[in-house]
């Protein structure tokens, strides 16, 4: 497991990841980070992946490389499992204001100690947890669809599931 930053992708240009985690030399994890007091946030991070990023390269082509995109912040973490330009779909990965598993609003608790997405660095990008959660937790669906216009084709849609039950406290 390496950690790479200023990661650069690309033949075409000379733009570069802020930081990716690699395994075994592949390239798995992408992360744009933000700073707050920069005047930078998350969703520059998120737009920066969607406008910033050719998702033809071969790095970001579906199940190629990259496994997640985490656009990061001071305060908040946010995931895709794909990039699709402007069409690409982030989801939270926040805690929630009263911790991981604890009632609360959106966003994450916080840290008294450190920055309030420190959990991301601590807990889930660790080398033990990230393993785990690539053998137990990644899934690629595949869903078939019959489409009928005087014959009959098949449209399969892929999805990867990044799903992530690790008690982070």
């Amino acid at each position: 497991m390496t950690v790479t930053r200023q990661f650069a992708y690309s033949t075409e240009n000379k733009n570069t990841i802020d930081m990716v985690l690699s395994l075994n030399g592949i390239p798995i994890v992408a992360l744009e980070l933000k700073n707050q007091i920069t005047g930078q946030s998350v969703e520059n991070a998120k737009k920066q992946f969607m406008y910033n990023r050719n998702h033809r390269e071969l790095c970001f082509q579906f199940n190629k490389r990259f496994l997640v995109y985490f656009a990061v912040d001071l305060y908040e973490v946010w995931m895709a499992t794909e990039l699709k330009g402007k069409d690409t779909f982030f989801l939270p990965f926040n805690q929630g204001s009263g911790g991981a598993g604890k009632v609360g609003g959106a966003g994450n608790p916080e840290n008294s100690v450190g920055y309030n997405t420190a959990y991301l660095w601590e807990k889930i990008l660790t080398k033990d947890s990230l393993i785990n959660i690539i053998q137990r937790f990644l899934h690629v669906s595949v869903e078939k669809k019959v489409i009928k216009d005087g014959k009959e084709t098949y449209k399969a849609s892929k999805k990867l599931i990044f799903l992530v039950t690790i008690n982070l406290m």
